[in-house]
Order: C-alpha cells, then structure tokens, then sequence
C-alpha cells in the first residue's frame, strides 16, 4: 500500500500522482476509523501529499522525505494550540496517526475558501478591496499571536529554535542569494554585511506562535476576505515580524499600501520598527524571498544601496 521510494529524487518526480497517494490517503482515513468518501482528489501543488474529499475533509501525508517527521510534529502541535481559539479561521484536527514508521498522517476539516496563488487575477481588486484584505489578515494574525504558549512542549515560549535559525540563515542565505537572486554584486555584499548586523543586534522578544510560511499557497480567500489560514508544518515559536516578512514579500507582493493596511489591522504601530531591521529579519528567513519577488518586480533591483531597498519594501510613509 505504501508506495517503494528510495530517494527524495523519487519522492519528488511521485508527488502529484493520483494513482500512487490516494490508496494511501485512504488506508489513513481507515485507519483513522474514518468513512472513505464517494470523491476524493489530490489538491494543488504541496510539499506533502494532500488530498481533499467530498466529505469535506483533508486528509495529509507525511513522509520520511523532507523532513516529513518534523512538519507533522510542528503541525499537530500549533493544531492543538490553535483549537484554544475557535475563532481562529484555522483547520480543526480530527484525526492523526501512523501507518508505519516514518509514514504518519493528518485528517482536518476543510475550509472554505481558494488558496490566493490560485487567483490568476488576484490582484484586480480595486484598492479598497486589497487593504480590506490585508487589514483583516493583519487582526486574524495579531489573534493568533496572542494565543498563550504552553508551559512545555516543543511550543513552549522556552522552546525557542529563532535564535538558532538567524544564525544558520546568516551562513547559509548570502551564498545562496548570490547564486539565486538577481541583484549587481555591490548590493548583495551590502545585504550579507546588513544581514550580519542585523543578526549581531537582535534581541529575542517575548515569543509567540509564528505560522512560518505565510505565502499564498496558505491563505485561503473568498469574497475578497481571508477565510483561512493552512500549512501549519513550519510553526514555531519565537519573533512575530518573522511571519510578517513572508507575508509582506510574498503574499502582499511588496505592495506597501497593503502592509499599511495590514499594520492597521494588527493593531501595533510599533510592530515593525525601522525598514532596515525588516530587510534583516526578511533575509533571514528560512526561504529565500527576496528572489521570487525581484522576479515579479524587477525595479526593485534599482535600489541603490541597503538603506534604499529597505525604505522600498518596508518604509510605511505618511
């Protein structure tokens, strides 16, 4: 029932595949004591197999591939502690379990709503709609931020892994940037040189439940408002503007009508602090996301220095 895969190679050329995950999202739903459905299909692109049903469940694989047994560890834990706040637009966990070692899986019910990446014209809302967007992501997030860390476990606030993560960024993300992201090379010396700094100077504030991968891909839209937020595998605890960086240059696409909007909504004029430290934590992220922005908005690469590009991305204005 569990596909033969040797390699991440393998494992990777398999995903998207109906004929080889969907037995096995079923074999999970049994095993879960769960009803299989009349319908069930793959969902869209995904790290970890996932399969929506007709029942209106998700069902989600996780694999000994990439880093499968750490992302549903995260997963299950920010689950039961998002289930404190019912009014979170969160999936809710029904069921998980393991099918062998090293294969385990997540049954949640599904949210209403399309992934934003899949709204080819996402970006046609008029302006109000766009800040009304982005100023109710900004009061669901700041919900979320708010929930109370337990007092163990791997989401306890002294469970911490940012300090540790800025450090690994800051010797992993320059030589990746360098072969990635389309900048001259005296700007991405700035940026390695700006990066250290900012990880010599950051303090670690009082920690709080960060989502880790506020893309497109997790936030479900409709009407125009966010009606959920989903992929919960990099959740951990630690800096709040860590979440706000992913969100910013990818979701938001840069667009700083929409961050203001969204501060707005937060509730925190003083969330952000200056641009530059901003570009810091946002270099430091563990994806890369100054690339993928640069691809959609190439007059960034202008900028004629740190100061210049931090201002463009994260200077609020008047």
């Amino acid at each position: 029932m569990l596909p033969s895969l040797s390699s991440e190679e393998e494992y990777a050329q398999a995903l998207g595949d109906p004929a080889i995950w969907l037995p096995v999202h079923r074999a999970a739903l049994t095993a879960a004591n769960l009803p299989l459905p009349a319908r069930m299909w793959l969902a869209g692109r995904s790290t970890y197999p996932t399969a929506l049903t007709g029942s209106g469940l998700v069902v989600k694989l996780f694999t000994p591939f990439w880093h499968g047994p750490d992302s549903i560890g995260a997963e299950r834990a920010a689950y039961r502690l998002l289930a404190a706040d019912p009014a979170l637009p969160v999936p809710e966990l029904v069921a998980d379990g393991e099918l062998a070692p090293g294969w385990s899986y997540l049954v949640c019910r599904r949210l209403p709503g399309l992934p934003l990446t899949t709204l080819g014209d996402r970006w046609q809302f008029s302006a109000a709609e766009r800040t009304r967007f982005a100023g109710h992501v900004g009061a669901v997030l700041c919900r979320l931020h708010q929930l109370a860390l337990p007092s163990s476990g791997r989401l306890a606030a002294s469970s911490s892994t940012m300090t540790g993560l800025l450090h690994r960024r800051l010797a992993e993300a320059p030589r990746e940037r360098r072969a990635a992201v389309p900048l001259r090379r005296s700007l991405l010396d700035e940026l390695a040189e700006w990066q250290a700094t900012f990880v010599g100077s950051w303090r670690p504030p009082e920690p709080v439940l960060v989502h880790g991968d506020l893309s497109g891909e997790h936030l479900l839209v409709s009407a125009g408002l966010l009606t959920g937020l989903i992929d919960f595998g990099e959740a951990r605890t630690g800096d709040p503007r860590y979440d706000v960086a992913s969100l910013h240059l990818g979701a938001f696409e840069g667009d700083v009508r929409m961050l203001r909007a969204f501060v707005a909504g937060y509730g925190d004029p003083g969330l952000l602090g200056p641009p530059e430290a901003m570009l810091g934590m946002s270099l430091c992220h563990d994806f890369e996301l100054l690339g993928p922005l640069l691809e959609r908005r190439p007059e960034l690469a202008a900028a004629r220095g740190v100061a210049e590009l931090a201002e463009r991305l994260w200077g609020l204005g008047a």
